[in-house]
């Protein structure tokens, strides 16, 4: 007999289980297992805002998650990219943070990255500003792999593209997250910041979840995550890829690209100006500005739990200062 594919929702359905609020979308556990793939990326860009840890392999399967905000210093608008070649080893290869960039900019920002992967599958939540930026993709730019998913009514879905996030969508999305993330461990988080939200991640007092309250905790990168991995929901998954194999929950294993000729790669290795600042120590970077005082707190949080401190505080033995830009 195949399970649900999640325990929360298997509980939640058959055994009439109360989910506890307050719940992190990761446990303690997990969060720490998820460390050990955290690491300096090896290309920053884009005064700090673009992050790459793998270069882009036209031999590799991307897709592209994306969350749009304002642009007014709060929340951020974000752009996650996976490598979901292997469904057993999905790996987390670039993100582009910032919550300064306008929907308009933001949407030139979204093409000129999408072309560095390959023109992947776009998942863009369209909520809000967000509808802006996926018709000004699709329409000035006629940008071709937006993924389209949400709520059915009477059978259809609404005739929108981009993914339509309420209550059942986002549900959904979580659970389908957990799975490749809690369940399969498929998953390696390289962005200590995505780590991070994900551990301020909460199950709400009305079951859904959201960054839990506080002024500094944010779910952008949690978010643009989650949309990234819907493209492995089996409805959205056999719209672009053919899938191969199936596990024993009937989710996508081993999936394979249409061949829809050669895909144009602009690597932005070969492009950009590398702003990491190598040195013997290899230290760690934290990018401040653009009002991400928050950010900055969470990336330094978790830092000393590493056991660094910054120049201006006492060294301890086998401590090393930080490297700030």
């Amino acid at each position: 007999m195949r399970s649900m594919g999640s325990a929360d929702a298997f509980a939640q359905e058959y055994e009439n289980v109360f989910l506890r609020t307050g719940e992190s979308a990761v446990d303690e556990d997990l969060a720490n297992r998820l460390k050990e793939d955290v690491k300096e990326p090896a290309f920053v860009f884009d005064d700090g805002h673009y992050l790459v840890w793998s270069p882009p392999d036209p031999n590799r399967i991307y897709v592209a998650g994306v969350d749009v905000s304002e642009g007014v210093g709060q929340a951020a608008s974000v752009i996650q990219i996976l490598d979901i070649t292997d469904l057993r080893n999905i790996e987390q290869v670039a993100i582009y943070v910032s919550n300064i960039i306008n929907p308009i900019q933001f949407t030139q920002k979204c093409l000129e990255i999408f072309q560095n992967w390959g023109n992947p599958p776009a998942c863009i939540e369209r909520n809000n500003c967000g509808a802006q930026v996926v018709d000004q993709l699709r329409i000035q730019h006629s940008y071709q792999n937006i993924v389209s998913y949400g709520p059915k009514i009477a059978d259809k879905t609404f005739n929108r593209q981009g993914i339509l996030a309420h209550t059942n969508t986002k549900y959904k999305g979580v659970i389908n997250m957990r799975y490749y993330l809690n369940e399969l461990r498929a998953v390696k988080i390289r962005d200590r910041h995505t780590l991070m939200e994900l551990k301020h991640f909460v199950r709400q007092a009305n079951g859904t979840w959201a960054a839990a309250a506080g002024s500094d905790n944010w779910d952008d990168r949690v978010m643009s995550l989650i949309w990234a991995l819907i493209i492995l929901e089996n409805e959205v998954t056999e719209k672009y890829f053919e899938v191969i194999q199936k596990d024993d929950n009937d989710r996508p294993l081993v999936i394979k690209a249409f061949d829809y000729g050669i895909r144009e790669f602009i690597d932005p290795t070969q492009t950009m100006v590398n702003l990491k600042v190598k040195t013997e120590l290899e230290l760690p970077i934290i990018i401040s500005g653009g009002g991400a005082q928050s950010q900055r707190d969470m990336d330094i949080e978790m830092l000393r739990e590493e056991g660094w401190v910054f120049p201006d505080e006492p060294h301890k033995s086998g401590w090393q200062p930080l490297n700030t830009f």
